[in-house]
Parts: structure tokens; C-alpha cells; sequence
């Protein structure tokens, strides 16, 4: 559903329609228009590539090749700049690898959440039985209003070759905190996978609470 209250107790195929027609408004009036661009007719497929890639790592680069091989004429420094006006429009946010080097964060492949699970449904339909990943999603939605800022998201995701933690929180000045996510751990093999991922976290933040 996402945060909006008028889509409770409604036929689906309203609230999907719903959603998309508020999702076009927001499209228009807070990227198209105010940025004032001309050439936009990628947009949607390149916010619908962003819209699959929850919990995984992306590139712009990788969304260009992509958009590229779907005969879209549109260049890397345009896609670049595409990401970073739905990132103001408030859209999704990118967070970066945790690394305690800014220039590794920086170069690091992102991951993308959207700031309302509503829209990313709007976007795409892969999710509406996937409960892990849409958790996942309102987890950071929640951690980016507690810790995040228009500066910075204090936000991150650690990854190595043998472990993966879904996000650590790392305010200026504060202590790291690593968070994982799961919708069940009822299954041993993912039991095991996100435990051994949140305690590599813990190790490498040199912290004992999670």
C-alpha cells in the first residue's frame, strides 16, 4: 500500500491505479517540469530498472548498458543526472558499501530504496508477494527518517566474499550500527546466512550489538 490512507479498502486494480496516477504526477511536476527537461522519454524504463534492483547493487553504468540495449538514445552523463533528481524529488536514495574510506564508500556500487513501497509497486509488480524484500524496503524508509538527512543518509550496506549485512547505520560521530533483515528465519540455510552476515558486520565495525 505505502503511506497513502486513500488506497485502504479498495478494489486492487483501483489502488494500483491509484498509486501509478500519483506516481505520474510526481514524475511530471517534481522531475520532468522542474528540471525542466526535454528529453525524457527514458525516464520510466530507467526508474522501472531502479524499481527491480532492491537488495541488490547497481550501477549507473549498468543502468545505461541496460537502457542502451532497449534502443534508448540517451547518454551516461544524462542517466547520472537522472539519478540524482529522483534522489531530490525524494523518489528512492542510493546508499554505498560501508568502508571506513570516503573514497572507497564513494566508488562503491549503491543499492536503491524507494522512500514509499506504494510507488515501487507502481513501478513494477515483482514485489506485491515478495513480503522479505518490500520489509526490507520500509526498514530503510524508517532508518532514512530516523538517521538520514538532505546531506547525507548516514545509511550504508556491508558486503565482503563471504557475507552480506543489509545496512549499517553510521552517524557522524556515532557508533556503527548493523541491522539485518529477514521476514522469517524459519528456514535453517537462511538462518544461518543472515546471522553469519550480521556478525561479519559486527566484526568488521568492531561493535558487539546489532
Amino acid at each position: 500500500m505505502g503511506g497513502y490512507p486513500q488506497t485502504i479498502d479498495i478494489p486492487e486494480y483501483i489502488h494500483t491505479a491509484y498509486l501509478q496516477e500519483y506516481y505520474n504526477a510526481m514524475l511530471l511536476r517534481d522531475i520532468v517540469e522542474y528540471n525542466r527537461l526535454t528529453n525524457y522519454s527514458y525516464l520510466r524504463s530507467l526508474y522501472r530498472l531502479a524499481a527491480s534492483t532492491i537488495g541488490k547493487t547497481i550501477s549507473n553504468r549498468r543502468l545505461y548498458n541496460q537502457l542502451k540495449s532497449q534502443q534508448y538514445s540517451v547518454g551516461l552523463n544524462s542517466v547520472y543526472e537522472a539519478m540524482d533528481m529522483a534522489e531530490q524529488a525524494y523518489l528512492f536514495k542510493r546508499i554505498s558499501r560501508f568502508d571506513y574510506s570516503d573514497s572507497k564508500r564513494e566508488k562503491s556500487d549503491k543499492k536503491i530504496y524507494w522512500l514509499d513501497n506504494g510507488l515501487l509497486n507502481a513501478n513494477t509488480a515483482q514485489y506485491t508477494r515478495n513480503r522479505g524484500l518490500l520489509l526490507e524496503n520500509l526498514i530503510f524508509k524508517e532508518l532514512y527518517q530516523r538517521f538520514g538527512s538532505i546531506y547525507t543518509s548516514n545509511i550504508y550496506y556491508y558486503a565482503d566474499a563471504s557475507g552480506e549485512c543489509d545496512f549499517i547505520v553510521y552517524p557522524e560521530g556515532g557508533t556503527a550500527l548493523p541491522v539485518q533483515v529477514s521476514w522469517s528465519l524459519s528456514d535453517e540455510s537462511t538462518r544461518s546466512r543472515e546471522i553469519k552476515g550480521l556478525l561479519k558486520a559486527c566484526t568488521y565495525c568492531k561493535v558487539t550489538e546489532a
